[in-house]
């Protein structure tokens, strides 16, 4: 995938774009004849931590050689976060969630998919010690929010649904070691906030909302030690992460 970036300018536009609305606003009277969607829009920021080389896992990396000029990777650990936001959206809404498959096999998803997600883009700059991902077939939400109503309604109908997702979860890292830490050694606990959307058709604006559900960090650590970290450790417990911000999703809504 080629990328045009922003830049610096670009990327502080963006910022203002995502946090200069309320944390979290649902339209219940739009809400409530919703019973079909589907996640159109997905994708994960994964930080990394600075200087360190990860290993044991399936693949040897260099956070610092993640080059701002690359765009979204897809990744297996976030189609199961991908899942795993279709099974909490299913067990505590009673929606139906259009599978990824159906979605990225739709003949319009994947020429919305082609033309968006190949070739040149401009999108905003990901930072050193950032990677970000998406599933498989699947856009990223910042991709997806770039269509206008007009496309947002005729893939409503071309999938046979109520209304859209967007979603973006954004994994950071705290560092848990402890007095470990005066030993070159830590624990890392990934914690995730999520960025939630849903367009139903003939409205512009989202019906909900969320741009700050954000759950606990992983009871469960990454280990370090001397510059070294198991990766596919550390994507595992970004799931986890994950599905703690889907935990507050519902939370919030349910609060209102």
């Amino acid at each position: 995938m080629n990328i045009n970036y922003l830049g610096a300018s670009g990327f502080l536009s963006a910022l203002i774009l995502l946090n200069g609305c309320s944390t979290l606003s649902v339209k219940k009277e739009d809400m409530t004849s919703i019973k079909k969607v589907a996640i159109t829009g997905f994708g994960s920021t994964q930080d990394m931590p600075a200087g360190l080389v990860f290993s044991l896992g399936s693949k040897s990396e260099s956070p610092g050689s993640n080059l701002t000029v690359l765009g979204p990777e897809e990744e297996k650990h976030v189609n199961q976060m991908y899942q795993d936001l279709a099974t909490t959206l299913e067990k505590n809404l009673k929606w139906n969630v259009l599978s990824r498959d159906d979605v990225a096999h739709s003949s319009r998803y994947k020429n919305i998919y082609t033309q968006k997600m190949e070739g040149w883009h401009s999108r905003p700059v990901a930072g050193e010690n950032t990677h970000l991902y998406h599933p498989s077939g699947i856009a990223d939400a910042w991709i997806m929010r770039q269509l206008d109503q007009k496309e947002r309604d005729q893939l409503i109908d071309e999938l046979n649904v109520d209304a859209l997702i967007l979603a973006s979860v954004r994994v950071t890292l705290e560092d848990q070691g402890g007095l470990k830490k005066l030993v070159g050694a830590g624990e890392l606990h990934p914690k995730a906030s999520l960025y939630f959307e849903i367009y139903k058709k003939g409205i512009e604006e989202p019906v909900w909302r969320d741009t700050w559900a954000r759950g606990e960090s992983t009871s469960e650590g990454v280990g370090h030690i001397l510059g070294v970290t198991d990766v596919d450790a550390l994507k595992k417990a970004s799931i986890v992460a994950a599905w703690n911000s889907y935990q507050v999703l519902i939370q919030r809504y349910r609060e209102l």
